[in-house]
């Protein structure tokens, strides 16, 4: 068994090259460098750098307490449930923006003995932490508009009018921040799509602020409120839903079993068979995989060159960097079917 945390690039010693006849493996070891007589291995660090996200979570989360605070207070004074709740959402949006970046200090941590992968699934507990968070909020929107819509209140629209443009300002900066940050992990994602609810809430607010104020339909207010909350609803779905596919493991949508089978059999067709094949995340774009490999007959060193061939394609290709092999003889499962 032989365990690679990242994905090297291959490097072969000058003394044990092989021919390979109908392969393409020769053409990979062309840029390849050596060292000493044994394999020397440029290991590509796995961890990103997350300076640029701890900081636009930082500055997300500073700009969404100030907005909260002052939706909060104006809903109450104006009366409007949309500008209250989109308020509350905000109280989500700045816990989830405060676990986001709880979780990025975290991850920054070196592994130990006991967590030889690091901290890095704490992303993925919190962006499970921030669907959940979401769900009793829609549905105390969901009830409060019921209530509203059989008794209908009366609605400072100028006022939250005003408001809601000062919330949709702050929504396009922190969604502009996180986008240019990049939302690549789930949870950056999941802090990008709660301020997304957000800058749509601040959308509907302006435009059933104009609808009332012009018309009187006190019953916009409930209606446009309800919308937000099944949209959060459907957000914190998805959000629940592929976080618990990386903690129960499960190969990644992105990837195929198939796809990686037929790069490696036509990249070296010296290999007879590939089984137990096993993909599954760590966190977002930390990919894993273990598999083995039946090759022909062939010297040691050989082998330890086309393993390292695989490792490096494998990363190359499906951006995997956690890479197990075991190898296996063709002849000698032969053997030991017939005996």
């Amino acid at each position: 068994m032989d365990t690679a945390r990242t994905a090297p690039k291959v490097c072969n010693g000058h003394s044990e090259q092989k021919n390979i006849e109908n392969s393409s493996y020769h053409h990979h070891q062309s840029g390849s460098c050596c060292q000493g007589k044994g394999h020397h291995f440029h290991v590509r660090r796995v961890a990103p750098d997350r300076t640029g996200q701890k900081n636009a979570l930082w500055y997300c989360l500073i700009i969404t307490v100030l907005m909260m605070a002052v939706e909060i207070i104006a809903g109450y004074r104006t009366g409007s449930l949309m500008l209250l709740s989109d308020g509350l959402h905000m109280l989500s949006h700045a816990v989830s923006l405060a676990v986001s970046l709880l979780a990025v200090l975290f991850t920054t941590r070196k592994p130990t003995d006991e967590l030889p992968f690091g901290w890095y699934r704490m992303e993925i507990v919190a962006a499970l932490l921030n669907g959940i968070l979401l769900l009793p909020l829609a549905g105390w929107i969901i009830y409060e508009s019921f209530e509203r819509m059989m008794h209908p209140d009366i609605i400072r629209t100028e006022e939250m009018i005003f408001v809601a443009i000062l919330g949709l300002i702050v929504n396009l900066i922190t969604a502009g921040i996180l986008h240019r940050t990049g939302v690549e992990d789930l949870n950056t994602r999941s802090a990008y799509l709660h301020m997304l609810g957000d800058l749509f809430s601040s959308v509907a607010i302006i435009a059933g602020g104009v609808v009332m104020l012009y018309t009187g339909w006190m019953f916009i207010d409930p209606l446009l409120s309800t919308l937000v909350a099944v949209l959060v609803l459907k957000w914190s779905w998805a959000l629940m839903r592929d976080s618990i596919r990386i903690l129960l493991e499960g190969k990644p949508k992105s990837i195929s079993s198939e796809r990686i089978r037929h790069a490696l059999k036509n990249k070296l067709p010296e290999i007879q068979n590939i089984h137990d094949l096993r993909i599954w995340e760590i966190t977002s774009q930390y990919l894993c995989c273990t598999l083995h490999v039946v090759f022909k007959d062939m010297l040691l060193s050989e082998v330890a060159d086309r393993k390292s061939y695989i490792r490096n394609l494998l990363q190359s290709e499906f951006n995997i960097s956690h890479v197990v092999i075991e190898v296996e003889s063709g002849q000698a499962l032969l053997e030991e079917i017939v005996t």
